[in-house]
């Protein structure tokens, strides 16, 4: 087992800087695409429901602590899916967080990037009810694109060890308007 201060290390610090690579644990980062142009802030959440001990794991009784602080953000990046959004398992129980839905349900991000259930690999775009929108939007069309971008394919069968690119691992991409 790897020490926590050495993982930690490795994301967070001067070469993951000098790399420009920012990893999120339960906070805020805010960039712009283009120079002059919006700002976008986005927000990334590790925690997924309690499943055989594995890292970043919350029992039920603690899904209000992990989801009620996410501020409102553009995009929202968490590692599991919300109850009912691309959260179906292969044994036919939807596996997603009812309190991360909820949560959702009142930042209503332009965008939610997720993954985990691997075989409900795929995109929604749902279109929020008017009584659902804050006082600040009313008026103004509100929705959250949905995407699980789980990209190592879990189905009967499927080889486990793929080449990124390989049929199966293809990338997701979301092109984000700037001037929205």
């Amino acid at each position: 087992m790897q020490s926590v201060d050495a993982v930690r290390e490795f994301v967070k610090g001067a070469a993951a800087k000098e790399a420009r690579i920012t990893y999120l644990q339960d906070e805020v980062y805010k960039f712009q695409a283009k120079e002059g142009g919006r700002w976008w802030s986005v927000y990334g959440c590790p925690w997924t429901p309690y499943f055989r001990g594995w890292a970043f794991n919350y029992k039920p009784e603690d899904a209000e602590q992990v989801f009620g602080p996410i501020p409102n953000v553009d995009i929202l990046m968490t590692h599991g899916p919300p109850q009912g959004m691309h959260d179906l398992t292969k044994g036919g129980e939807h596996a997603g967080c009812p309190t991360a839905f909820k949560r959702v349900s009142q930042i209503q991000p332009r965008l939610h990037l997720f993954g985990h259930i691997h075989e409900a690999r795929g995109h929604t775009v749902r279109q929020w009810d008017p009584e659902d929108i804050s006082e600040v939007d009313k008026g103004k069309p509100r929705v959250t694109a949905f995407v699980n971008a789980a990209n190592l394919p879990l189905r009967k069968g499927a080889q486990r060890r793929r080449l990124a690119g390989s049929s199966g691992l293809q990338p997701v991409i979301v092109d984000l308007r700037d001037d929205v």
